[in-house]
Order: structure tokens, then sequence, then C-alpha cells
């Protein structure tokens, strides 16, 4: 026998096999089985004759992402499916040029939040985005597509990117230390020659030549 959409409730068969359908991914279910007959009432309580059993059903394809996404200065951002249908695994974005047919860029991100503009590679413009999520059984649908302009600045609607600006200071840094270290052994290196060159003079013949008195 078979019985469809059961979420709680009874179901009488002669049969030894029971086949439930209609139940939802990723769900854990709890049947409980007993045999009666003409007699039964005499066996004591129904509990007595209960078998039970709890299992969790397969994980399924995720529900779309009710939300959509939203967007702040190229940061897209979403909220996870209401039926995941198992553990997300990770969202998969895409993206193209906006209005262009051509072949789309694809992402995989464990976040619900995702940088456009940390895209290696995606000239900066008008571009076209989509999110779904992924379980081990598969991929969502798409969200519907959203406009999110690039610029190639992370976190910003322009300017210059901030991890050129950290490679440019480094850089500044380390000549200006460079520079300073070359100065003081430049220095350090002429007081040693000037020491030594003093050292190394032959004696003043005036001096060498002076008469000694004695002392009487």
């Amino acid at each position: 026998n078979s019985t469809s959409g059961v979420q709680s409730g009874e179901e009488m068969s002669a049969s030894t096999t029971l086949s439930i359908t209609g139940l939802k991914p990723f769900t854990e279910y709890t049947v409980s089985v007993s045999a009666e007959n003409r007699v039964s009432g005499l066996a004591g309580s129904p509990e007595s004759r209960t078998v039970s059993m709890t299992f969790k059903t397969q994980e399924a394809v995720p529900g779309p992402i009710d939300s959509g996404v939203n967007i702040k200065d190229a940061v897209l951002s979403w909220d996870p499916p209401s039926e995941p249908n198992g553990v997300i695994l990770y969202y998969e974005v895409r993206i193209y040029p906006e209005g262009s047919s051509g072949e789309a860029m694809t992402y995989k991100t464990n976040e619900t939040s995702f940088d456009a503009n940390l895209i290696d590679g995606l000239e900066p413009g008008r571009h076209s985005v989509q999110v779904r999520a992924v379980t081990t059984a598969g991929a969502g649908d798409y969200t519907e597509p959203v406009t999110v302009e690039v610029t190639g600045s992370p976190g910003t609607s322009g300017g210059i990117n901030s991890s050129l600006v950290v490679v440019i200071v480094i850089a500044a840094v380390i000549l200006v230390v460079a520079m300073v270290a070359a100065l003081v052994g430049t220095c350090l290196v002429y007081k040693k020659l000037r020491n030594t060159k003093s050292s190394s003079a032959p004696p003043d013949p005036a001096v060498a030549s002076e008469p000694q008195h004695q002392q009487n």
C-alpha cells in the first residue's frame, strides 16, 4: 500500500509494506507500527504491541533565495533560502555584462555576501548578477538578475584600490629605511678610513729633531 503527503496521522493496512510519499526533504520522521486482530484488546495496552523507528529523508535541491540579492557599492548580499532542503555547501554567483548573451563568469562562496569588485579580470561597467544555493543534491534556481556597477575598487563606488595603496606605502617605508641604512653605513666607513689614515701618518720631522734636554 502507499500513502501520499502524510505529515502526521494513522494508516491502516493488512499489508506488511507501506510506501509513504510527499515527505519534506532533509526532515526527520517517526513511524510506529502495531499489529492488531480481534483479540488484541486482551493483550494489554497498544504501546506494548507497537514498534517505532525514526528516519531522516534525503537532501534535495535547495529552494530559491526568497530575499533576492541586495546591492550596496558593488557588494552583493542575500539571505539563505527558506527551504534549504539540506546542508548548503556553497552559493554560486553568476555575473555577466548587462545585456550580453555571452558566456557568464561563475564564482563559489560560503558567505551570504560577495564583493563584485574583487573579481580578477572583470571589466568595469554594468553587469547582471544572479545567485543560487547548492546542496549535495544539486543547485537550486538562480535569483532574478540584478544590475551592479563594477569599478574595480573593492567595497567602494570609485577611487584607488585600497590594496594598491597598502603596497605603495610598504614600498615607500622600505625605500626610506634602505636609504637611511645606506647613509649611516657610508658615514661609518668614512669615519673608519679617516681614523686609519691619521694613525698611519709619519711623525712630524720638526718634532722628531727637537733636542732632548738632560737634567743634571
